[in-house]
């Protein structure tokens, strides 16, 4: 006789269950989420990630916390996690990464939406509870996209804020260097710092890059640098589709589905294995491009179309 038909139904279907795949163990789970700003992308990894989480496992106890980009709030934030302490810590961007690697030993946390640059380096190389993702475009493909549409190009502003890309900026002349094309760092400290860097360095400049954070993703001070540099002839690439759709010509920016999907699959390989020491960060090279059209004919400047062909989108 069969052993399996000496068991009863419900033992049957009891192993059956036990054998059945599942991404986390029974235990229901604790996941924190601190992003670094309350940013729309940001926000949009953070319900990206829970939803494939609670896809693979409902029993998902979940916070959700925003750092605000105050250190302050950032202890506060640590101090609450350290009374209840989470299976593990999802940090998005940045800030709260850094924060928390300056802060946290004992909490295994996965970061993620985090430029790959020497203080971030730093910080996190001695930290053995730190795993994640890094979104990294190669450095030389932006400036060989921007001399085939516009060969005349030959210095071109980057206008950033130190606290976020000051250690990027030597690397962006390296790169910049083996297109035949010279930066010109314009920091800014504050908003009101914008006005007077578009007339200073505008006359001195072809193009203008802006490096992503929070306060160039405000709409109006994406159309205010625009208007500023286009009576100038000066033309501006941004790493966010709201850049071209205000009137930038180009958009260079990582693919956010991919870092969800690496998020997510990171968070669950931690599930299974229980030691974050055994992951491995990864890092999403691939990006989109985006055109503003209507700026391109404005400027006399001609797309090839195979970048066409190769665009996320093409603002007509």
């Amino acid at each position: 006789m069969s052993r399996f038909k000496s068991l009863s139904t419900g033992t049957f279907i009891l192993i059956l269950f036990s054998l059945s795949p599942s991404c986390y163990p029974a235990d229901k789970c604790s996941v924190c989420i601190i992003k670094s700003r309350n940013l729309a992308p940001y926000e949009y990894v953070s319900q990206k990630v829970l939803e494939s989480l609670q896809e693979c496992e409902e029993s998902i106890e979940s916070r959700v916390f925003d750092m605000e980009g105050d250190p302050e709030k950032g202890k506060q934030i640590v101090q609450e996690i350290e009374q209840a302490p989470p299976d593990i810590v999802l940090s998005i961007g940045s800030e709260s990464t850094l924060f928390l690697a300056e802060n946290v030993d004992d909490i295994p946390i996965i970061f993620t939406m985090v430029y790959k640059y020497d203080k971030i380096n730093q910080a996190l190389s001695l930290k053995k509870n730190f795993r994640g993702v890094f979104v990294n475009l190669e450095m030389e493909e932006p400036f060989q996209i921007l001399k085939r549409i516009y060969p005349e190009l030959r210095k071109l502003g980057v206008m950033y804020i130190p606290q976020y890309f000051e250690d990027q900026i030597t690397d962006f002349e390296e790169a910049a260097k083996k297109s035949g094309i010279e930066i010109m760092a314009i920091e800014i400290k504050e908003e009101a710092d914008i006005p007077k860097a578009i007339r200073d360095f505008s006359p001195q400049i072809d193009a203008l890059y802006l490096l992503s954070n929070p306060l160039f993703t405000k709409k109006e001070v994406i159309k205010r640098i625009i208007l500023g540099t286009l009576q100038s002839k000066v033309f501006v690439v941004g790493e966010s589709l709201e850049v071209v759709k205000k009137g930038g010509l180009l958009g260079l920016g990582f693919e956010i589905n991919h870092v969800i999907q690496s998020t997510s699959e990171m968070i669950k390989d931690y599930y299974r294995v229980k030691d974050i020491e055994k992951l491995h960060n990864r890092k999403c090279e691939g990006f989109n491009l985006y055109i503003n059209e209507r700026t391109s004919k404005n400027l006399g400047i001609s797309i090839p179309e195979d970048l066409k062909k190769t665009a996320r989108k093409i603002i007509p």
